[in-house]
């Protein structure tokens, strides 16, 4: 039980978005659809960005 924080960060050619699911929690991220582009996760590309699972704790997402 908690918030849930978002953020996000432009940094040149990619942008940074952040997300804290507090803990004995779960949270579903939707990214809109990119073109030319592809979202990753711990350096891995992830393959649908349409609902992205994610439990307690901090998620870094790099979308380029």
């Amino acid at each position: 039980y908690g918030k849930i924080v978002s953020s996000w960060k432009r940094s040149k050619n990619k942008i940074n978005y952040e997300v804290v699911v507090p803990p004995n929690s779960t949270a579903t991220i939707t990214f809109p659809e990119l073109k030319n582009k592809a979202v990753y996760r711990n350096k891995e590309q992830i393959k649908n960005t349409a609902l992205v699972e994610v439990s307690s704790g901090k998620h870094i997402f790099i979308i380029r």
